[in-house]
C-alpha cells in the first residue's frame, strides 16, 4: 500500500512539474526555472541581406542542459557552436563561450511567478576562429558576449510573468552583463538586455510575441538609438509533455543589423526529465 502511494506521489510530481514547465517556454527570454531537469537544442539561421548564400545548416546551434537542485532552483550550462557554410567559400564552425548559470525562483507558480539569476561566461571561444564568430553575434546579438573571444562576462537578471486575458501571460526579463577582457587590452564593458513577452494560448499550444534589446552603458558614446539594438520575435511552442518544440521566426529592428539580416529562423527542442 505505501509503495502504491509513493508511486501515486511520484507520478503526481512529474505531472505538476510538466505542467508547471506549460507556462515557462519563451523564445529569446530568460523564465524561471522548473522542477525538472532539461536537456535542449537551439537552432538559429539567418537570412543575410547580402553576401553568398548560405547552407540551410548554416547558423548557431546552443546545446544547453538545465539541473533542477531543488524545486525552486536550477543549475544551467550551455555551449554554442557557429556553423558558417556560404555556397562559394570553404565551410568554418567555432565553438563559443560556454556560460554557467545559477537560477532561483522567488515567488509564485503557474502564470505568476519571478526568479532571479547570476552567471559567468568563459572564455572558451578561439580568438582564430574571429570571422566566424562574427557570424555567430550577428545571428545571435542579444547574446553577443557568447561568441567573444578572449573575454569573461559576469551576469545578473530578474525575470517574471504574470497572468493576461483568460489564459495568457505578460513575461520580463532584464539584467545587465559585465564582460572583462581577458587578453591583452580592451576595456571592461557593461551592458543591458531587456526583454518583455506576451504568451497566449492553452497549456498544450502557445503563441508567443517577444521583444529584446541590448544596450551599451559604457566606452559607446552618442544617442540611445545609436547604442542600441533591438529585435523581435513571433512563434508557436507546444509546451505540454516531456518533449518541448518551438518554432519562431526574428527580426532585428534597428540599427545595421536590420539592413544586413533580413532575417532570422529559429528552432528549438527541450526535453524534460527527472
Amino acid at each position: 500500500m505505501s509503495g502504491a502511494r509513493s508511486q501515486k506521489a511520484v507520478a503526481l510530481s512529474i505531472i505538476l512539474a510538466l505542467a508547471q514547465g506549460a507556462w515557462a517556454q519563451s523564445l529569446l527570454l530568460q523564465t524561471p526555472p522548473e522542477r525538472v531537469n532539461l536537456v535542449g537544442v537551439r537552432f538559429l539561421h539567418p537570412d543575410l541581406a547580402h553576401g553568398p548564400d548560405a547552407s540551410l545548416t548554416s547558423g548557431v546551434y546552443e546545446f544547453s542542459v538545465a539541473f533542477a537542485v531543488s524545486s525552486r532552483s536550477a543549475v544551467g550550462i550551455t555551449l554554442p557552436l557557429v556553423n558558417s557554410d556560404p555556397s562559394d567559400l570553404e565551410s568554418t564552425r567555432a565553438l563559443g563561450n560556454l556560460s554557467l548559470q545559477f537560477q532561483k525562483r522567488t515567488a509564485g507558480v503557474g502564470r505568476r511567478q519571478s526568479s532571479f539569476s547570476i552567471g559567468i561566461t568563459i572564455p572558451t571561444a578561439d580568438e582564430e576562429n574571429f570571422w566566424t564568430l562574427i557570424y555567430g553575434w550577428v545571428t545571435d546579438y542579444p547574446w553577443l558576449h557568447k561568441y567573444a573571444a578572449e573575454v569573461m562576462t559576469l551576469s545578473c537578471g530578474v525575470q517574471g510573468q504574470w497572468p493576461a486575458f483568460r489564459t495568457g501571460s505578460v513575461r520580463l526579463d532584464v539584467g545587465p552583463h559585465v564582460m572583462v577582457p581577458t587578453g591583452e587590452g580592451g576595456d571592461t564593458e557593461i551592458t543591458l538586455r531587456y526583454g518583455l513577452g506576451l504568451a497566449a494560448g492553452s497549456p498544450v499550444i502557445q503563441v508567443l510575441a517577444e521583444f529584446v534589446g541590448y544596450v551599451w552603458l559604457t566606452t559607446e558614446s552618442g544617442p540611445f538609438e545609436d547604442r542600441s539594438t533591438h529585435c523581435a520575435a513571433i512563434g508557436v511552442v507546444l509546451p505540454a509533455g516531456a518533449i518541448r518544440p518551438s518554432l519562431f521566426y526574428e527580426k532585428y529592428l534597428n540599427g545595421d543589423l536590420s539592413e544586413d539580416v533580413d532575417g532570422i529562423l529559429g528552432i528549438k527542442l527541450q526535453v524534460a526529465t527527472r
